[in-house]
């Protein structure tokens, strides 16, 4: 009988680091004895539009363009037809502030503070009030802007007390930085070489040899995959981290 593997199995090494598995024969094994499934951890995000949708696909819902994301519809909203005007109260013009209000639903608390929490952040609070387990990125923003005369125009993730939940990470690499941290007292010459060294994968090394060693739940074609899968994340950081850097102002 083979050993059954959850499909969401993943290598976990240090912090915030984690590795995904591909498809393997393990884990569409069926389970006679209906163990139940692992809880599924909470997780929250939000995908905020500056310029908003054109009406007449705000009314397609989950059909057309996001129809590949139908079956995730009972876990997603899509927030439309909403008018809140700043919340009609204080704000020094909706045009600096108002945006401030698009995930909070309260009036702008300044130019740089919102009114109130945003919806990440309280669902955050409310799953972990004692605060986040240690190594956890306790909040991530990515994305990018134009507009930058005033936090509340291009920022949307707000504390309990309405300030700036974390900076914004615009380059990939500074994301990627901020999920798997970064390489202490060297240079930017220095840090770039050692780039090409570092990779997530070292973290989750020791997973990596049970999975592919002679005590591995896993058979001959499975361990074959997790390997190629690895290599393959390997390939993908060192293309990555080699390109030239031309601007420093680019991504």
């Amino acid at each position: 009988m083979k050993t059954h593997l959850n499909r969401r199995t993943l290598l976990k090494g240090l912090g915030t680091v984690s590795v995904g598995l591909p498809l393997l024969e393990e884990m569409i094994t069926a389970n006679a004895l209906g163990a139940a499934l692992a809880k599924v951890p909470v997780r929250a995000f939000n995908v905020f539009f500056g310029l908003g949708i054109p009406a007449p696909l705000q009314t397609e819902g989950f059909d057309d363009v996001l129809e590949p994301l139908k079956p995730l519809s009972k876990k997603l909203l899509i927030m439309r037809n909403v008018d809140h005007v700043r919340c009609d109260v204080r704000g020094i013009n909706a045009h600096f502030d108002g945006a401030t209000a698009s995930f909070t639903a309260q009036p702008a608390g300044g130019e740089a503070k919102a009114g109130g929490p945003s919806i990440d952040q309280m669902v955050r609070h409310a799953h972990h009030p004692q605060g986040l387990p240690a190594g956890m990125v306790p909040t991530l923003v990515a994305g990018t802007f134009f507009r930058r005369s005033r936090v509340g125009r291009y920022h949307h993730s707000y504390t309990l007390d309405g300030t700036v939940a974390a900076r914004m990470q615009e380059k990939p690499r500074d994301l990627f930085d901020r999920v798997f941290g970064t390489l202490a007292n060297a240079n930017d010459a220095d840090a770039r070489a050692q780039r090409l060294k570092r990779s997530v994968l070292d973290s989750v090394v020791d997973q990596y040899r049970f999975y592919t060693g002679p005590n591995s739940p896993l058979g001959a074609a499975s361990k074959g995959r997790v390997k190629d899968h690895l290599d393959r994340i390997r390939e993908f950081e060192q293309r990555a981290f080699a390109l030239p850097h031309k601007n420093g102002k680019g991504p």
